[in-house]
């Protein structure tokens, strides 16, 4: 179940966003560009793993780490997901992605479908997110 207090969060930074300084049709100039920045990665993201049905003890695949990426991960998380992995490139953002309790896999130093399989009994990921560019 998805937590209220995080579900509140994201309306809270979305009203921040188009309330305080910003627009609801164009860029916003002001206080409200950084909320507005994270607002709508995270909303979106929030209602991506809703829609793909996120359910305790799946494992999760997010293709890119970066916002979107960790996001979905993290709310993967938040619905009982047993492991997430995020593949990416980029050493700095599976980093990040690994401080946020995602397992890290670079995709050029390793076969992603490979480290899938080995941890998953060849059964693969139960939902994947593609969140690359």
């Amino acid at each position: 179940m998805i937590s209220v207090l995080l579900v509140v969060g994201v309306f809270v930074a979305m009203f921040v966003a188009y309330n305080i300084g910003g627009s609801t049709t164009g860029p916003a100039f002001g206080p409200a560009v950084g909320a507005e920045a994270i607002s709508k990665p995270v909303a979106a993201a929030l209602i991506d793993v809703v829609d793909a049905g996120v359910s305790t003890g799946d494992v999760v695949a997010t293709v890119g780490a970066g916002v979107m990426g960790s996001c979905c991960g993290q709310f993967a998380r938040t619905q009982g997901a047993r492991e997430v992995f995020a593949l990416d490139i980029r050493d700095e953002t599976l980093a990040l992605a690994e401080n946020r309790g995602l397992t890290p896999v670079h995709s050029i130093d390793e076969d992603p479908a490979v480290r899938l399989a080995a941890a998953t009994q060849d059964m693969g990921a139960d939902v994947v997110f593609e969140a690359v560019g």
